[in-house]
């Protein structure tokens, strides 16, 4: 039996249209909502936002949406299990960001870390960006190296922190690709 493509896959194998349905659901309910942010950015912009996640969501789910219930299932692992079995160790936690946040700074989730010692936070925003497909990777880890060459980190728009008590934009954020 030789290695077969997930992309030949998707329909055939039984798991993944519920698992991806149930990692898109828990996804969508735990991400940020730009809405708790018109205080902040302004109602204007903050519809222009999610008019903007609305086309690339439809322009992605057009071109990909297949290979998106793969990275959709990955995703809500590693968004599950960095909290429940400590996959980045106890004192971390996972923040989903904005759907905004994952099309616009491509940035799926952020990584909290708590220093025991001082009860502060540490945010490596192991923006991390979960996704299938070489070509698809091999171009982020292109866009990560020249922006690591410009000094020029990611930012979260809309980053909220019940933990760690921060709302608003966070800048200069590492991002990881898995």
């Amino acid at each position: 039996m030789g290695f077969e493509h997930p992309e030949h896959r998707i329909e055939t194998h039984p798991v993944i249209p519920e698992a991806a349905k149930k990692a898109q659901a828990l996804l969508e309910k735990e991400a940020i909502k730009p809405e708790l942010f018109t205080d902040l950015y302004g109602s204007d912009n903050v519809a222009r936002d999610i008019e903007l996640v609305r086309k690339r969501r439809e322009k992605f789910l057009g071109t990909g949406g297949e290979m998106k219930k793969y990275a959709d299932v990955l995703e809500a692992l590693i968004y599950e299990q960095i909290g429940q079995n400590d996959w980045l160790g106890p004192n971390a936690e996972a923040i989903k960001t904005s759907q905004y946040d994952d099309y616009e700074n491509e940035t799926d989730i952020v990584v909290e870390f708590e220093d025991q010692q001082t009860a502060q936070y540490n945010r490596l925003g192991l923006a991390v960006d979960v996704t299938f497909g070489t070509v698809e990777m091999h171009t982020k880890f292109e866009a990560i190296k020249k922006d690591i060459e410009r000094g020029s980190l990611k930012k979260i728009k809309y980053f909220l922190s019940e933990t760690s008590h921060i709302r608003g934009e966070l800048s200069n954020v590492p991002r990881v690709i898995v």
